[in-house]
């Protein structure tokens, strides 16, 4: 398992929000279970910490941005 840190997520921002993005973004998720643990970033934003199993953290990661919610993080 490895982590793929994503930052710049607006404080409304839910894990729930986040685990939806996700998989709405990559079919590959589709029955896979991961855990998402969201932290109190910078003015008002959230750092969510997703751990992933090793292929699929690195095909996300190499996404680059990816959008969850309203916000776009790098």
């Amino acid at each position: 398992m490895e982590t793929v840190e994503i930052r710049y997520i607006d404080a409304e921002t839910q894990t729930s929000d986040v685990e939806k993005d996700l998989r709405d973004l990559f079919t590959e998720l589709d029955g896979v279970t991961f855990e998402t643990k969201m932290t109190k970033s910078f003015n008002g934003m959230q750092t969510a910490s997703v751990k992933l199993p090793t292929k699929l953290a690195t095909l996300v990661a190499a996404r680059g941005k990816i959008r969850i919610g309203w916000s776009i993080c790098p």
